[in-house]
């Protein structure tokens, strides 16, 4: 069974706009690599198909399909977008065709930086949970995360067994923040539950967000788990980025 890595990078950047930026944020540099880059490196990519979601401007102005095609290979797909969504998981399911199927997927918004690696489960139980590689527990679905108690974060409250109970979009219920990659041992369930979450119209500031799907999943029994980050680098500001090539 494949993995699917969804890789919704169709925002518009707009902390770097203000800051004098013309460059999309996937394309500046950091280190000597683009951001889009030098974010991967924290996922295994080896037999997973990567889908892209990018803003329509950004193919026009600097190409970034071809820089993607350059990086990554024709295989890839690259979902475009002329406006702006009502929030990260609408961005994801523009890419539906792709990822509505039996595959596991994982979600990356790639802002960021984390050690260790993420690689994705490749074992599963008769039941069809996949066995975490960290500790062989099966489970549903899986959030990274890191130390934080910053309330610009999303965060989830565990159980002794590090079980999810409980996801929150920019509200600290615990010192779990949502490290921006987020597993599920299938798309289907990703798909199926992000509509649930707009017909309900569980929004927050407005916006959806993919954090509190864990809710609606949980609240059917799925288990979900996290893979904690030993390092984790924040980079969604130029300043983020200048701390990061420190």
């Amino acid at each position: 069974m494949a993995n699917n890595i969804l890789l919704p990078i169709a925002g518009r950047g707009q902390r770097f706009i203000e800051d004098g930026y013309e460059t999309p944020k996937p394309l500046i540099e950091t280190n000597g690599k683009y951001l889009i880059e030098r974010s991967l490196e924290s996922l295994d990519l080896t037999e997973s198909n990567l889908i892209f979601v990018v803003r329509k401007e950004h193919i026009d102005s600097h190409g970034i399909d071809e820089i993607l095609n350059l990086k990554y290979g024709d295989d890839i797909k690259i979902v475009t977008v002329d406006y702006v969504t009502e929030g990260t998981l609408c961005t994801c399911l523009l890419a539906e065709e792709y990822i509505n199927n039996k595959d596991s997927l994982t979600i990356f918004t790639p802002d960021c930086y984390f050690e260790p690696k993420f690689y994705y489960p490749k074992e599963t139980t008769s039941s069809g949970r996949f066995l975490w590689n960290r500790d062989k527990q099966a489970f549903d679905a899986l959030v990274a995360t890191f130390h934080s108690k910053a309330p610009a974060h999303s965060y989830v409250r565990l159980n002794t067994n590090n079980v999810v109970q409980e996801a929150r979009e920019k509200e600290v219920i615990s010192n779990h923040a949502i490290g921006g990659l987020y597993y599920f041992k299938s798309g289907f369930d990703f798909v199926s539950y992000a509509k649930v979450m707009i017909e309900k119209n569980i929004r927050v500031n407005n916006e959806f967000y993919i954090a509190p799907i864990f809710n609606l999943m949980i609240s059917e029994q799925f288990k979900v788990t996290i893979d904690k980050n030993t390092r984790h680098d924040i980079l969604g500001t130029p300043e983020d980025i200048e701390r990061h090539e420190l």
